[in-house]
């Protein structure tokens, strides 16, 4: 079992968290599902988006992005998000 403090060394060094960080993504997760919208365009036409373990927020924010400003965001998770996302409701 990888520790910690390691893990977190790792993290830190990791491509796509750096580029998540320079290109305001709450976690490099984002990249994931900019990979699956640019495959499968399931973002393109949709009309409603619910994220249900929403925390940190990073799917929001590509949904946000994909979807430029059509159809509702509704986020849910029981950890509190650190920032708001205009136009997703909490």
């Amino acid at each position: 079992m990888i520790s910690r403090r390691k893990w977190l060394e790792e993290h830190a060094k990791d491509k796509y968290v750096k580029q998540a960080q320079q290109e305001g993504f709450m976690a490099r997760a984002a990249y994931k599902l900019l990979e699956i919208e640019n495959k499968d365009h399931i973002l393109s036409s949709a009309k409603v988006v619910v994220d249900l373990g929403a925390a940190p927020g990073s799917w929001l924010q590509v949904c946000r992005k994909v979807m430029g400003g059509k159809g509702l965001l509704f986020g849910i998770d029981l950890l509190e998000l650190q920032t708001d996302i205009p136009g997703v409701h909490f």
